[in-house]
């Protein structure tokens, strides 16, 4: 789903049977691991988010918590690459100034 959205630039349409578990759970998955969107540290938090949205959600909670702590190194990874690019626009910026 993030090569998708990220690389090809397609736009992906999740759903499942009754679009109440499957499809929630994989769409806060995608926003707490790949989008680190805001409240991404608490996927409880992004679960209410949807909600606003899909008040049916009940996504699988214990399975988003197992799925994110085995794959802890995809975030890392993206908070690493952020404050990279965010420490050249920086030295950028510097340089700029002078």
């Amino acid at each position: 789903m993030n090569q998708l959205i990220n690389d090809r630039k397609q736009r992906v349409y999740v759903h499942s049977t009754s679009s109440m578990t499957r499809a929630p759970t994989l769409i806060i998955l995608y926003l707490c691991l790949f989008v680190l969107t805001e409240d991404w540290e608490n996927p409880y938090k992004v679960a209410d988010f949807i909600r606003k949205f899909h008040k049916i959600s009940c996504p699988n909670m214990r399975a988003i918590l197992r799925v994110i702590k085995e794959n802890k190194h995809i975030q890392d990874k993206i908070i690493a690459e952020r404050e990279e690019e965010r420490s050249r626009k920086l030295t950028v910026e510097e340089e700029v100034e002078r």
